[in-house]
């Protein structure tokens, strides 16, 4: 192979330092791609793929992308899972000599993209690490684009599965881990808990999680002597890896990332637990018909990321609820304060991420300016919350600091009317540094001042054909004829004869030049210097910044809780530490809002754990009972996280947790079935649920045989109400369960009833006292639009089972045919089918020789008896 030419050396050589990464090389205007990063970039971009020499016969391909527009390009291949390596300039090409000396300035992953995200999302990277044998894990999540980094740490022997279901919450776009298979393997080993699908993981460098290494990365971070201040003590685990989490952040960026200024560690017990089953069945982030998108009217994208954040991570602290709803209560009463906080809102730019990408200096002049009429209006904000009477909303609005030296700094230096990078001039203000004034000029008014020259040297000489011309090879001249060259004055220099003419230059033409040619190149440069120091002058405001973007973001998300509230008719749930719920008038919020709230039929739902905290409703299939369960579960999740909620009047106890199983899903992937999926998480259910949780249970066993899944049903339900004692809402077709009510002081029989009226159904949708024992099941059918071929077998199948059952219109039920539930104690006695199975062998095989002909009275007798006593036994 040829010998490679220097600019392909070059390239070579930093490749080689991010040989994982794409690599963007700067040439001119451009940011190239060679060899397979160019075919790669080529197809996920959509962009021509051509050739450069890169030596003697040697041809490589290549691609580009102007460099204006490079983020869009560098976005989109990292969401497309490829890390991006930056290599600039880092000398003026036209004062280099020789090759422009180059470097890489930023590498670019999943985790630490901070341009052309999600504006309503956090993208959060994740650090992970485990202790040998899976008893403790720690946990960091930061976004580098608004400096939001927090901390936790899980002991005892289900760290593993609770660190996996935190990051499964998190959904971070990118995970890192330590190198050292003893410690935290590779994605699916034993020592890593699991990863999204969605996630890309990497390996680091095991010294980046040393404990001592992570705590100087931090106390650095954050400029402090102590970790003490940010609640550390004990979380040895969660400090090293947010020490890793620092260091990856830093070295992909490769500046100090100001924006990450402080950080929150926390327990997972201070949340509601969601787990992924109830957070799918919830549907809270549906795209049309999931809950966020029906009550998120906030204002601001940091508004937008919080309500989502709060309903993640519902709170279980009643004095914080409750300070939320005061704050709501307050301003869903207030009309005129409402509207003139949501309209000052409306005028806020995105502080979080505007400071996140000062602090990695990719900051925009637009993005000052932005950032300066924010920090005016958040000091409007401020004044409009002057008379505040709740706590939440005092606190708020005294954490709202204009920072004026930051507003001063930018108003003094940047344009209004700047272009959105500084590489394209006009960025500075007039006025603000004298040399930036006189290029500008040069650059705008040269010719003017060429024309002005002109004059005087046609007054100073007398010569009136005299001109003043530009030539790119001699630069700036003064011609003067042949015949009139004896009246050039002494300080004209001779620079070039011509047939007809002299041309000559002065001193005064020389330093005009030097002002006119490449003016505006020296002025883009100078400009881009001076702001860069007004990004580094702004940047030391970042830790106030951020603290007023985040009160902003809390008012912006209690003021949308309060507009729905207006709007949508909710009210202020009582929320206590007590374990009851009683809500009138219950409404889904989503249904309500498809269907209309003039057509939407509401519950009332009355639980309590020393009353009635097993609910089992039966009813027909498409009656509501799975809505009336997933209409709790929203109203219970929507007031812990500081909303007012869809019905007449509720009270609710703060539940540590909602599980939501439904099971009618199997995971392909792993190989688990439908029924086995159902039943993991109902052991999930049974081995976590305290008495504080609200369980709701859709369905359970409908994926197995009709005993089978009765008895499982049975057996849940008894342990939930002995064991656990959780408020639980319990749907099902097994009518049979209805008898648990006797059985059970804690538990009611509720309805979803239906009317048929000449093989027509309607449904009453309400939720009532009382159980049913019909399912419509062929009625729904029917509306299905089964063909009614199918509809009349059908009808004739059943019939046919039907007639098995005994006369007296009895139930079937766990203890056989009965026409009065069964009483305690019977269990023992019953003939259920396992008690057949059991000895229906023995007696076949007793009975297959006797001659009941041949037998004596005395031996009949005998013959029962010894039956009997294999019955017994």
């Amino acid at each position: 192979m040829s010998k490679p030419t220097p600019m392909i050396e070059q390239y070579a050589e930093l490749k080689q330092k991010q040989s994982d990464a794409i690599l963007l090389f700067r040439l001119g205007d451009f940011y190239e791609m060679f060899g397979d990063d160019a075919k790669i970039g080529s197809r996920e971009l959509g962009i021509v793929l051509t050739s450069r020499e890169a030596g003697p016969g040697n041809k490589m391909p290549m691609c580009g992308v102007p460099h204006h527009a490079v983020d869009s390009y560098i976005a989109t291949l990292v969401q497309n899972g490829h890390r991006v390596a930056v290599a600039d300039q880092m000398e003026d090409p036209k004062l280099a000599k020789g090759l422009v000396r180059r470097d890489i300035v930023r590498v670019v992953t999943p985790g630490t993209l901070t341009e052309q995200v999600d504006p309503r999302r956090n993208n959060f990277l994740v650090a992970v690490l485990t202790v040998t044998g899976g008893s403790g894990a720690g946990l960091a999540a930061c976004d580098a684009s608004t400096g939001e980094l927090s901390a936790t740490q899980v002991d005892g022997p289900d760290a593993m599965k609770l660190i996996a279901d935190e990051i499964e919450r998190i959904g971070p776009s990118e995970c890192i881990y330590p190198a050292d298979m003893g410690e935290c393997g590779a994605q699916g080993n034993a020592g890593l808990p699991t990863i999204p699908a969605n996630s890309t993981a990497f390996s680091r460098p095991l010294t980046d999680f040393d404990l001592s290494r992570a705590k100087s990365t931090l106390l650095s971070q954050f400029g402090t002597a102590s970790l003490d201040g940010f609640g550390c003590a004990g979380m040895e685990l969660a400090v090293r890896a947010a020490g890793a989490l620092v260091s990856y952040i830093r070295e992909t960026q490769m500046t100090s990332v100001p924006q990450i200024s402080r950080m929150r560690t926390y327990h997972l017990g201070e949340f509601m637990r969601l787990d992924t089953p109830a957070r799918k069945a919830l549907d809270l982030f549906g795209r049309e018909r999931g809950l966020l998108p029906v009550i998120d009217n906030t204002s601001t994208a940091m508004g937008g990321r919080l309500i989502r954040a709060w309903l993640e991570r519902p709170s279980v602290s009643v004095r914080e609820i409750n300070e939320r709803l005061d704050a709501v209560e307050e301003l869903a009463a207030d009309v005129i304060l409402r509207g003139d906080v949501r309209a000052a809102m409306s005028r806020i730019h995105d502080l979080e991420r505007t400071c996140g990408r000062i602090g990695c200096l990719t900051a925009g002049p637009r993005d000052l300016i932005g950032l300066a009429a924010s920090l005016d209006a958040a000091a409007g904000l401020a004044h409009l919350l002057g008379k505040a009477s709740s706590k939440r909303v005092q606190t708020l609005r005294d954490e709202l600091d204009s920072v004026p030296e930051a507003s001063a700094r930018i108003r003094e230096s940047i344009q209004e009317s700047a272009k959105s990078s500084p590489s394209e001039g006009g960025v500075i203000r007039s006025g603000y540094d004298e040399e930036v004034d006189e290029l500008r000029k040069a650059s705008t008014e040269g010719k003017e001042w060429l024309l002005k020259l002109e004059a005087q040297e046609k007054a100073r000489t007398g010569v009136k054909s005299l001109k003043v011309g530009f030539n790119s090879v001699f630069g700036y001249y003064i011609e003067i004829s042949h015949a009139n060259a004896h009246l050039a004055p002494d300080d004209y220099i001779r620079k070039q004869t011509l047939a007809n003419a002299e041309r000559f230059i002065t001193p005064a033409l020389k330093e005009l030049e030097s002002k006119i040619l490449g003016a505006e190149e020296r002025l883009v440069r100078l400009e881009s210097a001076i702001y860069r120091q007004v990004l580094e002058d702004v940047s030391r405001y970042l830790p106030r910044m951020l603290e007023t973007a985040r009160a902003i973001a809390q008012l912006d998300v209690l003021a949308c809780f309060a507009e729905d509230a207006r709007a949508m008719g909710y009210v202020r749930p009582q929320v206590d530490s007590g374990l009851a719920t009683v809500i009138r008038e219950a409404r889904h919020p989503v249904l309500e809002k498809v269907i209309g709230p003039s057509r939407y039929v509401p519950s009332d739902i009355d639980m309590a754990c020393d009353d009635a905290r097993l609910v089992i409703i039966t009813g027909p299939n498409m009656a509501g009972k799975s809505t009336v369960l997933a209409t709790v579960g929203l109203i219970t999740l929507m007031a812990q996280v500081g909303s007012f909620v869809p019905a007449r009047e509720a009270q609710v106890g703060v539940c540590d947790a909602i599980y939501y199983r439904t099971g009618s899903y199997d995971d392909i992937s792993s190989g688990k079935s439908s029924f086995m999926v159902e039943l993991l998480e109902v052991a999930t259910v049974l081995n976590t649920a305290t008495g504080q949780s609200l369980i709701l249970m859709d369905e359970l066993g409908r994926g197995t045989s009709t005993y089978d899944g009765m008895a499982l049903a049975w057996a849940v339900a008894e342990w939930i109400h002995d064991q656990v004692g959780a408020r639980t809402m319990f749907t099902t077709h097994y009518h049979e369960l209805a008898a648990l009510e006797e059985r059970l002081p804690y538990a009611r029989n509720y309805h979803v009833g239906a009317v048929e009226r000449g093989g027509e159904l309607t449904f009453l949708y309400r939720l009532a006292r009382g159980s049913v024992d019909k399912s419509y099941g062929l009625n729904v059918a029917r509306m299905a639009g089964l063909p009614r071929e199918v509809i009349r077998r059908a009808q004739q199948i059943l019939k046919d089972l039907e007639s098995i059952q005994p006369s007296g219109g009895r139930q079937m039920t766990l203890f056989g045919w009965a026409a009065e539930p069964p009483v305690a104690g019977l269990e023992a006695q019953s003939n259920t089918a396992s008690d057949i199975a059991a000895w229906a062998p023995k007696v076949y095989e007793r009975l297959r020789d006797v001659d009941p002909d041949g037998l004596a009275a005395r031996e009949a007798l005998d013959l029962v008896y010894e039956l009997k006593a294999m019955v017994e036994e």
